[in-house]
């Protein structure tokens, strides 16, 4: 058997084994101006340059230490390890494991290399170049320089043109223009003229002023800040501009601190104008309760932004956001629609500490070279790329995109690796290996290996038959019959077709010798027209499938029949239903035993409701109700034979165009679209909103295609989120970032079940459901389907024991899952007089409610 050695990477890296490190670059100052930061003696390196893959030109050089530690091996980009006279990068190690005497017999070479995309390469010493002789020294001249004077240097080449770099103390000081501070009483006038006091009146006042019967008190100074407030509310109807030179921040993390010694009773003037340099420079001021004006003013502030955006003032409106309102995503947002990329850029990196918003924003402006040098700081190298190609710099774009190749393989992800080098690179030779190592290594192997043969149009015929011969590892026959049956049966080209069969047939067979028949059924895909097919698979097998158990119920329930009901989930000590009338939304409480209440939210229903039911055991006893209607005021409900209390609502603070919820322990997550934008967006469970992080597939912004309108639950799974749109099922990481699976049919559903190992999807797609398994951050297993077909009144539930429950329209099945590589077995029916609206576990054992939108409960026992 041929086995090919390639590396396995682990997290860990460690420090102290470092031999060599690795440098990309094709000229010897590229090579110096890495090394030199390194701080390491240069006479004792040596270094072997690395050719390209298919190439002689240089990729890179293999810097060889000999001895010395680096000080500072963090400054080491690629470093690597010595095994003998074999260097492999310091976070990998061979797979397969190879013994010390394997490794003398395969290492013929006096040093080798195996690079993670350059792959394997060997040297002799004669080949090591001593750092030294990448440096050429001039032969001395014989004239007599002591008395020389320095010239005039030649000016440097000019490499790259930069604006002068944006502070935040200074950004729009040649705008800022300070009012001064005129208290606010005299801005607006007394409603009424009173007549000029005569001589007598101003000495009445005066003496009434000094004595000591006076009974009348001069306002507080809290009395007087609350009128100022007042007159400030007042002013923003008259005038926004000038109440905005008065205003005061309502909430910043840049809030001044301290008392000022000045009471404080009137409202200075102030700039309007946004500068960044006043952020954070709050000096002590008065205390001001705004108290009841809160809200008022926030209005106030907010509908001054609009009419700031509206009227252009993109400065002004940046100024509310971000003194008045502190919120900096707004003034930098605005500052970008106004054309202000430079100061919104500043924003997102001292405030925000949003390198990537940054970077975008600069992009936006046009400031490539700014943008290039802030993605490459947070590893976006597939980005930088791009830019550099917008630049006509296409070395360090390919630098660049080889550095991103290298990040994805460090993370395993080939496939992603491989659509750099073939969308980027141009590279389908050097995208093929990725993806066939892939492949060897089980790594989402039917997408690696359909993507494979996706690059091999002109030989796909060779290159199926090679891949079969030499790169088959034991226990792909399944993942290869699949690949198979997708690339091959309906494939134009006979001997193509032919292909597929003959290795199919070959599989089978060698199977069959081992006395095993489980990928028999398999022919019936590469001969669909062969009607007899199936028979004399059962003939061979001597045995047919057992007829599915009809099962029948144990108890009748009958719940409200005016209520058309829509769905249900199951908690720890009760399940809960919802439906609608023209009264409105309804809840049943039911305690799984006789007891059942009703509760309403009022509403006029003009239209039949979708709604979703959300729940999770360790979230705060909380319940969402989904759907398109109004939000839900709270409803508590108590527990049965417990003292906790369970909340039911649609929260008013969740946002706009909702695609899809989640609840873990600690947040709300959302999924919603914004311009039709997939967004993601955490929430307390107060409703405190975290930032929104726009979605992103394969660097792109994910363009959401609006399904049937129900909304989803989203699964959430050892950091992962999981849900679908259109034909695909997506994982969705904390930060945005997407991956998507094609199941090649629209999805109609989807439910899970988790275990430590991973998470197991029961999908529904217009051509049937299927079972899809993910262990790790890997597709490890799907089956085939398992149903003919799906409509989209189709729900799914699991069970205990491995049993997925499937309900469409007035059927019932019932199917036991098993196996690594997903088996089913269809073990119990039923069938019920209306459509099919909950499938849930009951308390006792094997046993499962099954609900009809007539609100007709049936407990059914399961077969064993």
């Amino acid at each position: 058997m041929k086995l090919t050695l390639g590396l396995q990477y682990h997290d860990a890296a460690p420090t102290t084994n470092i031999a060599a490190a690795f440098v990309y670059g094709r000229h010897a100052g590229e090579w110096l101006d890495a090394i030199s930061r390194w701080q390491l003696p240069m006479e004792q390196l040596k270094a072997l340059p690395v050719p390209q893959r298919d190439s002689a030109a240089t990729a890179g050089l293999l810097v060889l230490f000999n001895g010395a530690v680096p000080p500072f091996p963090e400054l080491l980009q690629y470093p690597y390890q010595q095994l003998d006279n074999l260097f492999i990068p310091v976070n990998a190690v061979l797979t397969p494991a190879l013994t010390t005497g394997e490794r003398k017999k395969l290492l013929i070479w006096d040093q080798q290399i195996l690079h993670p995309v350059l792959g394997f390469t060997g040297f002799h010493h004669d080949q090591l170049i001593p750092l030294s002789s990448l440096l050429t020294f001039s032969p001395p001249l014989p004239a007599d320089w002591e008395h020389a004077r320095m010239g005039t240097l030649p000016a440097p080449s000019l490499k790259r043109v930069l604006l002068e770099a944006v502070a935040t103390d200074t950004i729009f000081l040649d705008i800022q223009q300070e009012i001064g501070h005129q208290p606010l009483e005299d801005i607006i006038p007394t409603p009424a003229k009173t007549k000029r006091p005569s001589f007598f009146s101003k000495l009445l006042r005066l003496l009434t002023m000094v004595s000591p019967f006076r009974t009348t008190k001069s306002p507080s100074s809290d009395q007087l800040r609350q009128q100022a407030l007042q007159r400030l509310t007042d002013l923003f109807d008259t005038d926004y501009n000038k109440a905005l030179e008065y205003a005061i921040p309502l909430d910043s993390p840049y809030a001044p601190r301290g008392m000022s010694l000045d009471s404080g009773t009137s409202l200075g003037r102030r700039d309007t104008n946004f500068s960044l340099g006043n952020l954070g420079g709050g000096g002590p001021v008065s205390y001001w309760n705004v108290g009841d004006f809160q809200q008022s003013l926030r209005e106030k502030y907010l509908e001054a932004a609009k009419k700031a955006i509206a009227a252009g003032d993109y400065r002004k409106a940046a100024y509310i956001y971000a003194h008045l309102l502190g919120d900096y995503n707004m003034a930098a947002n605005v500052l970008e629609k106004g054309g202000f990329y430079r100061e919104a850029a500043a924003l997102y990196l001292d405030h925000l500490k949003n390198h990537k918003a940054a970077a975008a924003a600069l992009e936006k402006g046009g400031f490539l070279e700014e943008a290039v040098d802030i993605y490459i700081s947070i590893e976006m190298h597939e980005k930088a790329g791009d830019l550099y190609i917008l630049l006509h710099q296409h070395d360090l774009a390919m630098l660049e995109y080889q550095c991103m190749i290298d990040l994805a393989l460090k993370h395993g992800n080939y496939q992603f690796a491989a659509r750099i080098a073939r969308e980027k690179m141009h590279d389908n030779t050097l995208a093929g290996q990725l993806l066939l190592t892939s492949w060897e290594k089980k790594i989402d192997p039917q997408q690696s290996l359909k993507q494979y043969f996706d690059l091999q149009t002109n030989h796909l015929q060779q290159a199926i038959q090679t891949v079969y011969r030499d790169h088959m590892p034991a226990g792909h026959e399944t993942d290869l019959l699949m690949v198979l049956k997708d690339v091959t049966v309906q494939h134009p080209e006979t001997a193509i077709r032919d292909t597929g069969l003959d290795i199919t047939y070959e599989i089978v067979n060698k199977r069959l010798q081992r006395h095993d028949d489980s990928l028999l059924a398999y022919l019936r895909y590469f001969i669909p027209d062969d009607k007899l097919l199936q028979k004399d698979i059962n003939h061979y097998t001597g045995h047919k499938q057992a007829a599915p158990v009809t099962m029948r119920p144990l108890q009748v329930l009958q719940f409200a029949k005016d209520v058309k009901w829509l769905s249900g989930t199951r908690l720890p000590q009760q399940m809960l239903f919802t439906g609608f009338s023209e009264n409105g939304v309804y809840l049943l409480d039911f305690d799984m035993g006789k007891k059942w209440y009703y509760h309403l939210w009022k509403m006029g229903i003009l239209h039949p409701l979708l709604i979703t039911m959300i729940f999770q055991p360790n979230s705060a006893n909380r319940v969402l109700l989904l759907g398109d209607f109004p939000s839900l005021q709270a409803k508590g409900l108590a527990a049965p034979e417990t003292e906790d209390r369970l909340t039911i609502e649609m929260p008013s603070w969740l946002p706009q165009n909702l695609f899809g919820v989640s609840i873990t322990e600690q947040f709300i997550i959302t999924l919603y679209s914004a311009n039709g934008v997939l967004v993601f967006r955490d929430y307390t469970s107060s409703g405190t909103a975290g930032n929104p992080k726009e979605c992103r597939l394969e660097g792109k912004p994910f363009l959401l295609q609006q399904p049937y309108g129900k909304i989803q639950e989203v699964f959430f799974h050892q950091g992962f989120f999981y849900f679908f749109n259109r034909t695909d099922i997506l994982r969705c990481a904390w930060d945005g970032q997407l991956e998507a699976f094609p199941m090649g049919a629209e999805i109609l559903h989807m439910s899970a079940t988790t275990a430590l190992y991973g998470i197991t999807l029961a999908v529904a797609t217009v051509q049937g459901v299927v079972i899809v398994q993910f262990g790790g951050k890997l597709l490890s297993a799907k089956s085939g389907y398992i149903t003919s077909s799906a409509t989209r009144d189709i729900i799914l539930s699991w069970l205990p024991h491995n049993r997925l429950a499937i309900g469409d329209r007035l059927k019932v099945a019932i199917y036991k899952v098993s196996g690594s590589q997903v088996t089913t077995t269809y073990v119990a029916q039923y069938t019920t007089a209306a459509t099919v609206r909950a499938l849930l576990p009951m308390p006792q054992p094997h046993c499962i409610g099954i609900l009809d939108e007539e609100g007709q409960f049936s407990i059914c026992d399961l077969p064993a």
